[in-house]
């Protein structure tokens, strides 16, 4: 699957990205809900924390599979306002 991108607007706003790249591991994912300066400096940086926490504050829900055979899919749901 080529890098792809969904957006569906409907009780919620939700967002579905799939690329073909290297992935995320699972400890990654997991280190997501806590900022350190580690996981800012080495591995996915302020950038995926930040999408996390924003989606999180607001009410929304954040959940990562892998895009076989390589690659990740996010997806990400906020409440419609």
């Amino acid at each position: 699957m080529s890098d792809e991108l969904i957006l569906n607007v409907q009780q919620a706003i939700e967002l579905c990205i799939a690329d073909t790249g290297s992935g995320i591991a699972d400890d990654e994912v997991l280190a997501l809900d806590r900022e350190t300066e580690d996981s800012l400096t080495h591995g996915s940086g302020l950038g995926l924390w930040l999408i996390y926490w924003v989606t999180t504050k607001s009410g929304g829900t954040l959940s990562f599979g892998a895009n076989e055979p390589q690659g990740t899919v996010v997806q990400l749901s906020l409440p419609n306002a």
